[in-house]
């Protein structure tokens, strides 16, 4: 209970020592709440290992990362998913070598991720579409420029996502769904490079950094067992 509060709820030492004595009547004292979150650590290590053996052997691979407070220095949290497991770590920094310590070599797989430059060397991406229509949200809500590109592009992603989730259901079969959803794929690139010659600097730069990943857009419509996020 300790360290589900500890951790999950982001609960300070100090903090877990006033739910203990308020709720539990507990005399419990600083040091020894500190020691049972380092013996908890120390005994879900084998846990652990195995957890990372199965991210590191799975063929498709969730990735992200975020800034973590740990004693008041910021770090990185790294969350690794596949099917059956997720992984945290906590680390000084994100880095490639880092990653691939997690994700090494030598396995075929797809790793789902955002657009950071860290996973830019993996061969088999495919893009948060989550992060790609906050982003476009966010461009249409400026109404700037690139407003009216940006609410296309959003509506012809939304047209390949109905698409998709008619697949799912079973009422069309792949082929069938990379049929339809061609015209929209080449819609929205269009789209995108019209943003990309475009003035509006948000809009510009999303584009840009979109087309750069452009290989990574629309993977799950080519690839089986693939599901956009």
């Amino acid at each position: 209970m300790l360290v589900s509060v500890a951790v999950r709820e982001k609960c300070t030492r100090r903090g877990l020592l006033r739910h203990l004595a308020e709720i539990f009547r507990l005399p419990v004292s600083l040091g020894t709440v500190q020691n049972t979150c380092m013996r908890s650590g120390a005994l879900l290590e084998t846990a652990y290992g195995e957890i990372a053996a199965s991210i590191r052997a799975a063929p498709r691979v969730y990735a992200d990362e975020t800034g973590w407070w740990s004693s008041g220095t910021r770090i990185s949290l790294w969350v690794l998913c596949n099917r059956l497991v997720t992984l945290f770590a906590i680390v000084p920094r994100r880095s490639r070598k880092l990653l691939e310590s997690f994700l090494t070599r030598g396995v075929s797989r797809v790793v789902t991720s955002d657009r950071a430059k860290v996973y830019a060397h993996f061969a088999r991406r495919q893009l948060y579409w989550a992060h790609l229509l906050r982003n476009l949200q966010a461009i249409v809500d400026a109404a700037e420029q690139g407003a009216a590109a940006a609410q296309a592009i959003l509506d012809n992603a939304h047209k390949v996502f109905t698409l998709w989730h008619d697949f799912k259901a079973g009422r069309i079969c792949g082929e069938v769904l990379r049929h339809r959803t061609a015209v929209h794929v080449v819609e929205i690139r269009r789209l995108l490079e019209t943003c990309r010659d475009g003035k509006d600097p948000k809009a510009k730069a999303f584009a840009t950094d979109l087309l750069r990943c452009w290989p990574h857009v629309f993977r799950f419509l080519r690839e089986e067992d693939l599901e956009p996020t």
